[in-house]
C-alpha cells in the first residue's frame, strides 16, 4: 500500500505544532520519523506521524465514568485567593 508523503507544513498541521518546531525536533533527533530527500527537502509519511502521536497518547488510569468527583479546590466554585487585592 502506497501513501503520499507530507511536507513539513502538512505534518506540523497534523501534529498541531509549527513547522519550525519540526525543524528543531529534527535537529535534536526527536519527533516523528522523516525522510531527507535533499539538503532542503524533508518529507514525512502519514503513518510515521500517526505513530508519533500514538506513542504519546496517554490513557487515563480510571475511565471518566468510573472516576470519583473532582476535589473541591478544582471545581472553582469560589475564588482561589481570598480577600481583595
Amino acid at each position: 500500500m502506497k501513501s503520499t508523503s507530507l511536507n513539513s507544513e502538512q505534518a506540523a498541521a497534523l501534529i498541531g505544532v509549527k513547522p519550525g518546531t519540526l525543524a528543531a525536533w529534527r535537529y535534536r533527533k526527536q519527533g516523528p520519523r522523516f525522510i531527507k530527500v535533499s539538503q532542503n527537502v524533508v518529507r514525512y509519511m502519514p503513518e510515521d506521524v500517526q505513530a508519533f502521536l500514538d506513542a504519546r497518547t496517554v490513557e487515563p488510569a480510571v475511565p471518566v465514568a468510573q472516576s470519583s468527583p473532582l476535589p473541591s479546590w478544582l471545581t472553582r466554585n469560589k475564588p482561589l485567593v481570598s480577600g481583595a487585592l
